[in-house]
């Protein structure tokens, strides 16, 4: 559908638009923790947006974390068997 891809920038895009074009968000946000390291690139390929830096308490990154890890996974679900 978005055959777009030919630069990180063009990647970023698809994979926002995808999510974001079928529910008719006007909106969007993108809440990895790595990308604040490309920030700089974030704010020149989307020049009318806005970058929030938030701080959480740990304690919610780690419960937070540790929901992930509980998730159905392969790797979960290979040692149930």
């Amino acid at each position: 559908m978005y055959a777009e891809g030919t630069s990180y920038q063009a990647l970023f895009t698809s994979f926002v638009k995808y999510h974001s074009v079928p529910e008719a968000k006007q909106r969007w946000g993108e809440k990895t923790p790595q990308h604040a390291f490309f920030a700089r690139d974030a704010g020149e390929w989307y020049p009318p947006g806005t970058i929030l830096h938030m701080i959480r308490d740990p304690r919610d990154v780690v419960a937070s974390l540790q929901r992930c890890l509980a998730a159905d996974t392969v790797v979960s679900n290979a040692h149930d068997g």
